[in-house]
């Protein structure tokens, strides 16, 4: 019947929507799964620039820079990677169009190389970049370095009160329950957290899991991200240790992209980018929009509490002079050196602090278990 033909073609035509969305998706999924894949670390994109550097100032073209680099490599995802590289520069392209088309390299990486190649001066942005990302895994090593043992420590204390709850105090208050005597008010209270303890871990596994699911939908939320980054940088010990890393690395990157000479707007949007702490992100898009509205940096960041008062006016005597990319490179290393100082300091502070918690627990259940013992010996 006629008055059916236009829904049949609707439908039809809503089907072939629907498959060419669906083979979008699975396209993309299959990309996001291939960039993952061909991923380089930091320790490698370190290793990678640095190799590119030598070559590079030795005469060495790109493509066969890649081919040196694809044939010291064994039959791995990084070796496919270089090899992928090669063909888009035998294809004509540039070199940060071969990087872009990988999905691999952030865009600082890829504006870094560009300018480097419109100014000639490759192979010393190469060095920058290497200097950068080791800098950026020798921080994330003291950082990890500092806050690795007192997890070990918490978990391990967490592991030995669970088992002495649910396996130790158990056997004691079978032999205290048939003695029948009465046991000192410590005791009851030990007996009662382990009688709870089974309930009370699984309610907290429950709530810890469902926490996280609560998180990962949540959390790209602006208000949540403003909510973690405040709580994040107001934990004692930890919150300074995280936002002086987080200046370091913003300083290093600025260090870096100036050096390449680019601009300043752009360098500030590229450092936006590379800043995980978000109150520190929305400063600096903040900063741009002022530096691009006709005002000096030292000003504008003099306009958000989170910069130090002395390294705005190390920004303002590096404005004046033209020395921006020292000025940064310097503040870099004074905040790299901070941030490993307070870790060393915040170790030594933490590591008998959780001897002693560690004592606290185990030695509270042993005198709770051992008191009423005592009590029965002396009565027979």
């Amino acid at each position: 019947m006629p008055i059916h033909a236009p829904s049949t073609r609707t439908g039809q035509r809503t089907s072939a929507i629907g498959t060419k969305e669906l083979a979008k998706v699975i396209t993309d999924r299959l990309a996001l799964f291939a960039a993952m894949s061909k991923r380089l670390g930091d320790k490698a994109k370190a290793d990678l620039y640095r190799e590119l550097h030598l070559l590079i100032s030795s005469g060495v073209d790109p493509g066969t820079v890649f081919t040196v680099l694809a044939g010291a490599r064994k039959d791995d995802q990084r070796k496919e990677l270089y090899l992928s590289i090669r063909r888009s520069l035998a294809q004509g392209r540039s070199l940060s169009a071969a990087l872009a088309a990988e999905g691999v390299f952030s865009k600082y990486e890829e504006q870094s190389v560009q300018v480097g190649e419109e100014t000639g001066r490759l192979s010393e942005v190469f060095e920058e970049l290497a200097e950068n990302f080791d800098a950026k895994v020798e921080l994330r090593r003291t950082l990890l370095s500092a806050f690795a043992y007192p997890l070990f420590v918490l978990c391990v204390t967490g592991a030995v009160v669970a088992f002495m709850l649910r396996v130790v105090v158990p056997m004691f208050s079978d032999v205290f329950h048939r003695s029948g005597a009465e046991l000192p008010a410590i005791t009851q209270f030990v007996v009662r957290m382990s009688a709870a303890s089974g309930p009370a871990l699984i309610m907290l596994g429950l709530l810890t899991v469902a926490a996280f699911i609560f998180y990962a939908l949540v959390k790209d939320r602006p208000a949540v991200k403003h909510g973690v980054a405040w709580l994040v940088v107001r934990l004692p010990l930890v919150g300074t240790v995280y936002s002086r890393a987080q200046f370091a690395r913003f300083y290093r990157a600025m260090a870096s992209m100036l050096a390449a000479q680019l601009p300043l707007d752009r360098a500030l949007a590229l450092a936006a980018d590379l800043v995980e702490l978000y109150t520190l992100r929305l400063a600096i898009l903040d900063i741009r929009e002022r530096v691009l509205r006709g005002g000096h940096l030292h000003e504008a960041c003099s306009a958000h509490d989170l910069f130090d008062g002395k390294d705005v006016a190390m920004i303002a005597v590096a404005e004046e002079v033209r020395q921006l990319d020292r000025m940064f490179l310097r503040l870099s290393e004074e905040r790299a050196a901070e941030v490993k100082h307070r870790t060393a300091m915040m170790g030594s502070v933490l590591e008998p602090a959780m001897i002693v918690v560690i004592a606290v627990f185990v030695g509270t259940i042993l005198v709770a278990m051992y008191l009423p013992m005592f009590k029965l010996s002396t009565a027979f």
